[in-house]
């Protein structure tokens, strides 16, 4: 420390005799004056010090400056004018004598600053001579030491300096090194200001469950600053501040200015430093049990308030109530970044984060590529992990509003030690601390297999694990490269075997899939106002909608998001998933008129798309296909046109003609078309079409087919038959589902 003495302008220095165990060196402050104007009516004495930092070299001294006497005339308050060498303007600040303490931070050349420490003490020695007397000022200045001057009551003159050879050992003996005054403190969870953690101490939480101090990971030799569990036997670091710059011996010094803001010292060098611009009114530094290390006032415990949190900056670890997200306020970005390697905890190339889109999804990224997906919340789970719920122990939670996008984990106990890591492979894992087996048990992985691979089916892919083939094509669909596609070259994805011509939206409609991780929604739209009704009318009138689903499942279902845009990264569960729906021709496969056009759904979907296959196998044709061009007609279409027309034998394809009972083909031809008519009422039930196919009961003759037309548009009113009372809305259609 060094020790220097100062009154109105003048500077000076004093050597301290060899037997002093001040440090002492000469340096200059020629770029500050100050100027004291000292009026107060209480007998206190008065001591000023004035602390120098500059950023480029921030190890602070001290200037001691020059006490009046504790019995002066004048009345009045404190003041004191700081006149920085430019600009020329002063600024005045007035320190209360009522309070012990009073801190102030004034900017006064590019780089450096100046920290003023105001200490009242309530007492008057008026009988003693000038003999002064070392102490600590542990809580206030524990890293300084310096001599207190009591008087009887005579004045300095203006040239008048405090000899720095009076300092002697008097009350307590001063520590050799000025860090070394922390080292007489007893440990605890909070730091004051000016007070400071040198390599070997620590902090510990409250109650014992976290540590914070200087580590070195694994073979490494190099000195980092982070926090680890207390009392687990196998160090576990949970968060590191110099990630990017380790020190390289054992000096580092941990201290909290009076701004509010922590700064991490090696050798004269600033390593690290947390740069919060909140206005900072007696700060401390506390290490709390859930492993945040917060900055805050020190009358103030509202987490809102917080001047800084090390929650806010993760390292590779998610602890609970940890958020992993966007505070959109400050344009913040929480996300987890995996260690380069076991020895080495600099930022690897690695991390988990949350992408804010207007349906947010969760991405583990390698780079700038993504390597795998969580999937949106959909108000259970995320959508590529349904096995991820609350239970017991464990809860999750996703908040998406104005002012923050994030995921969070908790637990429902006090007990459970849990952590969320990345690693450098790419895997994110939740562990949880077995107290028995004294070692961390990994209670789930991702990714779980080899379909949690980005986009590994390329567009309209769909990864079936339980296939030998895992990727395969969506109904409707087909490789884009057969070639690859057999050689398991899936990148390419899967193409329409009819394209959309978006000229009629009668002529499209969606057919439900489900058990799906939906879609990467980097194109999607949210709209959380309206229901999956609304939802398909908006997407159906908009040629670039390519599906739509509830953005909630809850209470069966809410809100609306809709992809636009190639669909990828999808993946088949065999429990659990959600429903979505994807944009089809209309005459492309089964869909049923009602379906495709209203978006209804009921037992007799489902009659429809048997009609058309039983069609499909006696023609031997596929229901795609247009036939008689000119009237537009598709397989349904030609089947009742030429049915119609007394010529239903052109319709049995020759490969089976030879070797089938006709009678029982044409029957089969019959029962089709009563299936595929127009209206859901109409049409049989498939109880009513088993009697059919096995007995010889009357057939009525079809109505009109439920093929429409490109230019014609539906009717509802001309149906002829009772209407039955099946549920609509609230049935699948099995036949359409992804498998």
């Amino acid at each position: 420390m060094v020790v220097l003495c100062i009154h109105k302008s003048h500077l000076s220095h004093r050597l301290p005799p060899p037997s002093s165990n001040v440090d002492v060196a000469f340096v200059s402050v020629s770029n500050v004056e100050a100027t004291f104007i000292y009026s107060d009516k209480l007998q206190l004495s008065q001591f000023v010090y004035v602390t120098y930092i500059d950023i480029a070299n921030p190890l602070p001294f001290v200037l001691n400056l020059n006490p009046l006497p504790c019995c002066h005339p004048c009345v009045g308050n404190l003041t004191l004018l700081l006149q920085p060498p430019y600009p020329t303007q002063h600024h005045p600040f007035t320190l209360s004598s009522s309070k012990s303490k009073t801190l102030f931070r004034l900017q006064i050349i590019c780089n450096s600053w100046i920290e003023i420490l105001n200490l009242v003490r309530p007492r008057c020695h008026t009988n003693q001579s000038k003999t002064p007397t070392v102490s600590v000022e542990s809580g206030l200045v524990a890293a300084h030491y310096a001599a207190e001057l009591v008087d009887e009551g005579g004045v300095y003159g203006d040239d008048a300096v405090v000899d720095s050879d009076a300092i002697v050992d008097s009350d307590v003996e001063a520590p050799e090194d000025r860090d070394d005054a922390l080292a007489s403190l007893k440990a605890n969870d909070s730091i004051h200001v000016f007070q400071s953690i040198n390599d070997g101490k620590t902090l510990v939480s409250k109650g014992g469950k976290f540590e914070l101090g200087f580590f070195s990971p694994g073979s490494s030799q190099k000195r980092y600053l982070g926090i680890w569990y207390k009392n687990i036997p196998i160090q576990t670091v949970v968060w590191i501040a110099n990630r990017a710059n380790p020190i390289n011996d054992s000096s580092g010094i941990l201290r909290l200015n009076s701004t509010g803001n922590l700064i991490l010292i090696h050798n004269g060098s600033l390593v690290w430093y947390t740069n919060s611009n909140k206005t900072a009114h007696n700060p401390v530094v506390v290490l709390l049990d859930s492993g945040n290390l917060v900055i805050r006032n020190e009358a103030e415990t509202d987490p809102e308030a917080y001047l800084w949190q090390s929650f806010d900056y993760p390292s590779d670890t998610a602890l609970p109530e940890m958020k992993i997200g966007w505070d959109l306020r400050t344009g913040l970005e929480r996300r987890l970044t995996s260690w380069k390697s076991p020895d080495d905890p600099s930022p690897g190339d690695v991390y988990w984060v949350v992408k804010n889109y207007s349906y947010p999804d969760i991405y583990t990224m390698k780079g700038t590529e993504k390597s795998s997906r969580f999937g949106p919340w959909n108000g259970m789970y995320f959508s590529g992990i349904p096995g991820l719920q609350n239970n017991t122990i464990f809860g999750i939670s996703f908040v998406n509003n104005k002012n923050e996008v994030y995921c969070a984990f908790s637990i429902f106990d006090n007990i459970t030690m849990a952590r969320t890591v990345i690693n450098q492979t790419g895997y994110i894992s939740r562990h949880v601390w077995v107290e028995n087996e004294r070692s961390w048990r990994t209670y789930r992985s991702f990714p779980l297999e080899f379909c949690d691979t980005y986009g590994l089916c390329g567009p309209y892919g769909n990864c079936v694990s339980t296939q030998s083939q895992a990727c395969q094509c969506l109904k409707g669909f087909r490789p884009k490269s057969p070639e690859d596609w057999i050689s398991s070259g899936w990148s390419q994805g899967c193409v329409r075997n009819k394209p959309l011509s978006c000229k009629d939206k009668l002529a499209e409609g969606f057919v439900k899939f489900e058990g799906l991780k939906v879609s990467d929604t980097t194109h999607a739209l949210l709209d959380e106002n309206i229901g999956l009704e609304e939802c398909r009318v908006k997407c159906l009138n908009n040629c670039s909608c390519m599906a739509y689903t509830n953005s909630n499942i809850r209470g069966g279902g809410s809100g609306c998001v809709m992809w636009f845009g190639d669909l990828i990264d999808m993946k088949q569960f065999e429990t659990g998933g959600q429903d979505l729906y994807i944009r089809m021709d209309a005459s492309d496969g089964y869909m049923a008129p009602e379906y495709a056009v209203d978006g209804l759904f009921s037992m007799k979907s489902d009659v429809f798309s048997f009609g058309v296959l039983v069609l499909e196998i006696i023609c031997g044709r596929r229901n795609r296909r247009l036939y008689h061009t000119y009237k537009n007609l598709n397989l349904v279409g030609h089947a009742w046109t030429t049915w119609k027309g007394g010529k239903a034998l052109e319709l049995i394809d020759p490969n089976i003609k030879e070797a089938c009972v006709i009678s029982d083909v044409l029957r089969c031809l019959h029962i089709s078309l009563l299936c595929v008519q127009q209206y859901p009422e109409d049409r049989p039930t498939m109880a009513s079409i088993i009697l059919m196919l096995e007995s010889h009961m009357e057939l009525v003759e079809p109505k009109e087919h439920g093929f429409i037309p490109r230019n014609v548009s539906v009717e509802k009113d001309l149906h002829s038959s009772q209407k039955d009372t099946s549920s609509t809305n609230n049935v699948t259609i099995t036949s359409l589902q992804a498998r």
